[in-house]
C-alpha cells in the first residue's frame, strides 16, 4: 500500500513538466562590453609593443641620435665622406653606448659614453687656403653623460597592472655632460692651444620605449646651462649660459627579458588601406642658447597613383642658424664673430613599392605606404650665409679692423636608392634610405665675396664664382657621384581611401 502511494506521488510531480506547451521557447540574452574589451585589446598591444610587462632591472643600450645636424647634406652618413671626414669618422660620430641599471621602482642611474671627431678640425697649426686643417692635435673628444632619473609614473602604473618593473615610461632627470678633447700627437709649433671642455647640466623630461625585443626611442626636452672653458697663449675664458634643446635616439637595447611582439600590425597599421599621407621628420634637432641656436623642419607629403605600387613624394625643409661670440684676448685685443645662416630646399621623388602586390595577395597588409620600395629622385637647396668677424694682423704691421662675408649657393642632386617605410601606430612613421648621389650642379652661380677693413682704413673685397666656395659640401664633395644614408622618424596623418 505503501510502494503504490510512493508512486501515484512521484507521477503527480513529474505529470506537468510533460504536459507543457511543446512550441514555448526559452531565450537567453549576452550583453558584451565592447568598450572593456576594446580598452583590454589596446592595453594588451601597448604592453607587448613596448614591453611594459616584462621586468627589467638593468639594460646594455647601442645607439644613435636621429635628430643629427643635417645642412647642406641631408643625410646624416655620406660616402665617401662629408665635411672631409671618412666614413669611419661618420660612424663614429652617430653611434653611442649606455648603460641604465633600476635602483629602485622609480628610480634608476644612466650613463652614456661616445668617441666623436672634432667638428672643428681640432686646433691646427698648419691652414689651408679655405680653411682646411691639414694637420691637427686633438681631433677627437670624448663625451660622457651622467643621468639620474625618476621614473614618476612607475608605481601607479604597477598598482594599476599597467606596468612592472622596467624602463619603458616617461622620466624626469638631471644631466650631466662634458666633452674632453683627446690629444693625439705632440705639437711642434709653442703658439699650438688646445680646443674647448665644454660641460653641460640640464634639467630633462624624457619618454623611453623599448620596442620589441631588441628595440629602444629615447625622446628628450633639455633646459640647463652650458660652458665653455678655451685655454691657450693668449686666452683664458671660462662662460656660462642658458640654453633649451630637444634629443632623439634609438638603438637596440639588450636586457636580461624580453618577449616577441606576437602582431606586429598592431604596430605598423599593415591593414589600413591609405591613399595619401603628410609626415613631418622630427630628426632634426632644436637648440636656443643667447649666443648660438638652430632650428631645422621637413614637411613632406606622399600620394598614392590609384591601386598601382606607385606614389609621388615632395618634401620641403627651411633650416636657419646664428651664432656670435665675443671675447678679449690676453694682449687687450676684442675678438667678435657673428654668424647667421639660413637654407631652404626641396625635393621631388617617385617611388616604387616592389613588395607591395606580393604582400596583399598573401593576406599581410592591405593597399597602402607602407613596405619596401626604390625611388628616383631630385633634391635642389638654397643658401645664404653672412659672417662677420675681427682678426688679427693679415698684412705686416697691420691688424685687420673687421670682414665680412656673404656666401650664395645652390645644390642640386639626381639620386637613386632603396628604402623602406612603415607606419608607426596611428600618427608615427620612420623612413630609412641608402643609395647614391649625383651632384648635378655646375657651382656656376655660387658666390663668395668678402671684403676686409684695416687700420689704415684701406678696404679690400674678394670675389670669387665657382666651386671653390668653402661652405658645405662644395669642396669635400665634388662633382662625382656619392653614396649616402638617411634616417626620418616622426609624426605622420594618413588619409584613408
Amino acid at each position: 500500500m505503501k510502494k503504490l502511494l510512493l508512486l501515484l506521488l512521484l507521477g503527480t510531480c513529474i505529470n506537468p513538466l510533460f504536459a507543457q506547451d511543446s512550441t514555448q521557447t526559452v531565450q537567453f540574452t549576452t550583453e558584451m562590453d565592447t568598450v572593456a574589451s576594446t580598452k583590454k585589446r589596446l592595453l594588451d598591444t601597448y604592453g607587448d609593443v613596448f614591453q611594459t610587462q616584462v621586468p627589467v632591472r638593468s639594460v646594455f643600450k647601442i645607439m644613435v641620435p636621429v635628430d643629427l645636424l643635417r645642412t647642406l647634406n641631408g643625410a646624416q652618413v655620406s660616402i665617401p665622406r662629408q665635411n672631409g671626414q671618412s666614413v669611419v669618422q661618420q660612424l663614429s660620430d652617430v653611434v653611442r653606448v649606455g648603460y641604465e641599471q633600476k635602483l629602485s621602482t622609480a628610480w634608476s642611474i644612466n650613463a652614456e659614453a661616445a668617441l666623436t671627431w672634432n667638428s672643428t678640425g681640432g686646433v691646427s697649426y698648419v691652414r689651408g687656403e679655405r680653411g682646411g686643417l691639414y694637420s691637427t692635435l686633438y681631433p677627437l673628444n670624448l663625451r660622457v653623460l651622467l643621468q639620474p632619473r625618476w621614473y614618476y609614473r612607475m608605481n601607479r602604473r604597477i598598482r594599476e597592472g599597467k606596468s612592472v618593473n622596467n624602463v619603458s615610461d616617461n622620466y624626469l632627470g638631471l644631466s650631466l655632460e662634458r666633452r674632453i678633447p683627446i690629444r693625439t700627437e705632440s705639437p711642434i709649433s709653442p703658439y699650438a692651444s688646445r680646443p674647448s671642455h665644454t660641460q653641460e647640466v640640464a634639467l630633462v623630461y624624457g619618454l623611453q620605449r623599448r620596442f620589441g625585443k631588441r628595440g629602444f626611442a629615447d625622446f628628450t626636452i633639455r633646459a640647463g646651462v652650458a660652458s665653455s672653458q678655451l685655454y691657450s697663449r693668449y686666452l683664458r675664458a671660462s662662460s656660462w649660459e642658458p640654453f633649451i634643446e630637444t634629443r632623439s635616439l634609438v638603438g637596440f637595447a639588450f636586457a636580461g627579458q624580453s618577449q616577441a611582439i606576437s602582431s606586429r600590425c598592431e604596430l605598423f597599421h599593415c591593414f589600413e588601406p591609405v591613399r595619401s599621407i603628410w609626415k613631418v621628420d622630427l630628426n632634426n634637432p632644436i637648440r636656443w642658447s643667447p649666443h648660438a641656436g638652430h632650428l631645422r623642419t621637413t614637411v613632406a607629403y606622399e600620394h598614392k597613383l590609384g591601386t598601382s605600387p606607385f606614389s609621388l613624394q615632395g618634401e620641403l625643409s627651411v633650416y636657419g642658424k646664428y651664432q656670435q661670440s665675443e671675447r678679449t684676448y690676453a694682449t687687450d685685443y676684442p675678438y667678435a664673430f657673428r654668424d647667421h645662416l639660413l637654407q631652404g630646399g626641396m625635393a621631388l621623388e617617385a617611388r616604387y613599392y616592389y613588395n607591395l602586390k606580393s604582400r596583399i595577395n598573401r593576406g599581410k597588409q592591405s593597399d597602402n605606404l607602407s613596405g619596401n620600395f626604390v625611388t628616383l629622385g631630385i633634391s635642389s637647396e638654397r643658401l645664404g650665409n653672412r659672417i662677420e668677424q675681427r682678426e688679427g694682423s693679415l698684412r705686416e704691421g697691420e691688424k685687420r679692423v673687421w670682414s665680412t662675408h656673404q656666401i650664395r649657393q645652390t645644390l642640386s642632386d639626381g639620386y637613386l636608392a632603396w628604402g623602406t617605410q612603415r607606419r608607426l601606430f596611428s600618427n608615427g612613421f620612420f623612413e630609412l634610405k641608402a643609395g647614391v648621389r649625383l651632384p648635378l650642379s655646375t657651382y656656376a652661380h655660387n658666390t663668395y665675396q668678402e671684403k676686409r677693413w684695416y687700420q689704415s682704413g684701406e678696404p679690400e673685397e674678394v670675389s670669387r664664382h665657382s666651386n671653390e666656395v668653402y661652405h658645405g659640401r662644395a669642396y669635400s664633395i665634388r662633382s662625382t657621384a656619392y653614396g649616402f644614408v638617411d634616417l626620418k622618424v616622426g609624426l605622420a596623418w594618413a588619409k584613408r581611401k
